[in-house]
């Protein structure tokens, strides 16, 4: 999160001494202004535009950015502006727009046309101006991933034998796998852990590796985390090498972090994004998990939905707690 102190006693990127502006608490230390970056990550330059200290320019080297278009330091959006008594400063667009800085005024509210008809632009935009500051931490604070507890509770495995395909093959069970949507995960989630999205709204479930025909990696707990929809949006990738950009990159880090988790079947050790560690995570949940107690209290929900697929996946192609045999002690009582 981008925080600072009244007296500016604290860089808000860095976390080092500030610049102990009153007027600008949130300035960001000089250190920090030497890392400035562009979207395309390339240098900035900030000056005034005249000999007395007024006006101002960034420039990356090659054109002028404009004012409004938020340069970044460890993934935190910036603007840069003339200060009140000359010379610039540079601080979080969250800080610019925090008492006793004014919003925008109705003169200055972007267009849509304004961005470029560009959606993700927008997005940005508006994180730069929260708390968050960029897109990162604000993944980073509202993504919900599963405690190592409860992941050891599971034996490191997928909890069911399902896979993701065609409506009109979901309940079918092929070669010992049914096919499912995104029921089975959700379900593996949020019984596992005790999140409750019945009493939310537009929570997503979603993967970090492609896995929808891996029963080994589609209910793993590792392999799945909950994010608002809006978030979820951005991390979606089927693709088998991500843009170095990606915000796949902050999330499967954080899997491996917490699970030591590389993705399905591989060792290799996922990129750590050059600004991870400054992120703040939220606080992953099912913590005191033990196997026994997970097992039985799956095993009470699946007694609860005798019809349901996820109880027919259990007693016909099994699950994590009956070795991925079928599992004789559940009943199914619906539609072979």
């Amino acid at each position: 999160m981008v925080t600072w102190r009244p007296g500016g006693e604290m860089c808000p990127v860095c976390r080092g001494e500030g610049r102990g502006s009153i007027s600008y608490p949130a300035a960001i230390c000089r250190d920090c202004e030497t890392r400035l970056v562009d979207w395309d990550g390339r240098p900035v330059d900030i000056a005034n535009t005249s000999l007395i200290g007024t006006g101002i320019q960034v420039a990356n080297g090659e054109e002028v950015v404009d004012g409004d278009t938020p340069i970044f330091v460890d993934g935190i959006a910036c603007w840069a502006r003339e200060a009140r008594f000359g010379g610039v400063v540079v601080q979080p667009v969250a800080g610019w727009l925090s008492p006793p800085f004014p919003v925008a005024t109705e003169s200055q509210r972007k267009t849509l046309a304004e961005f470029e008809y560009d959606g993700r632009a927008v997005l940005d935009f508006l994180i730069a101006a929260s708390p968050w500051g960029s897109i990162d931490q604000a993944i980073a604070s509202l993504s919900v991933f599963a405690h190592p507890d409860v992941v050891a509770a599971t034996g490191h495995r997928a909890i069911f034998r399902t896979v993701r395909g065609r409506m009109a093959d979901r309940g079918s069970i092929i070669d010992g796998v049914m096919v499912d949507d995104n029921a089975s995960p959700a379900a593996a989630f949020e019984w596992s852990t005790g999140l409750k999205r019945g009493t939310t709204r537009d929570l997503t479930c979603c993967h970090l590796y492609a896995s929808s025909s891996d029963p080994d990696a589609y209910t793993d707990l590792r392999n799945i985390f909950y994010a608002p929809s809006f978030i979820a949006k951005l991390t979606d990738s089927q693709a088998g090498s991500l843009p170095v950009m990606h915000a796949l990159h902050a999330l499967r880090y954080r899997a491996f972090a917490l699970h030591g988790y590389c993705g399905p079947g591989s060792t290799a050790r996922p990129l750590k994004p050059e600004h991870y560690d400054s992120l703040e995570w939220a606080d992953p949940v099912g913590a005191d998990a033990t196997a026994s107690g997970l097992e039985a209290k799956l095993r009470a929900r699946l007694a609860d939905k005798p019809k349901d697929r996820i109880t027919k996946s259990v007693a016909h192609c099994g699950w994590v707690f009956s070795g991925g045999q079928p599992d004789r002690l559940v009943v199914y009582s619906g539609r072979l």
